[in-house]
């Protein structure tokens, strides 16, 4: 399953969220797919290329999509025009 999040990430640039029916739906508050993630690494899953799984979670957190009312997160773009992210220290 773990690697399956990735591969969708890999093919369609997000992680899922909220699949119903093979199709995307609206996003559901929060990022499930991220979640999951974080929550097998600390459960040191093995045969996982950790490094696209933090890529594909930065991607998320990161990039808003064109269409975020069905895959990624939305208003990104003004929250970094604004400067919110740049108090973050990532390395915390």
């Amino acid at each position: 399953m773990v690697r399956s999040l990735i591969d969708t990430w890999r093919h369609e640039g997000y992680l899922p969220d909220c699949r119903m029916s093979l199709c995307k739906g609206f996003t559901q508050g929060g990022s499930n797919a991220d979640v999951v993630l974080v929550d097998a690494y600390l459960k040191n899953i093995t045969g996982v290329n950790w490094d696209d799984a933090y890529n594909a979670i930065m991607t998320d957190a990161l990039v808003e999509p064109n269409l975020w009312s069905v895959q990624g997160r939305g208003g990104l773009d003004s929250w970094n025009r604004l400067g919110v992210s740049s108090e973050w220290n990532w390395s915390e």
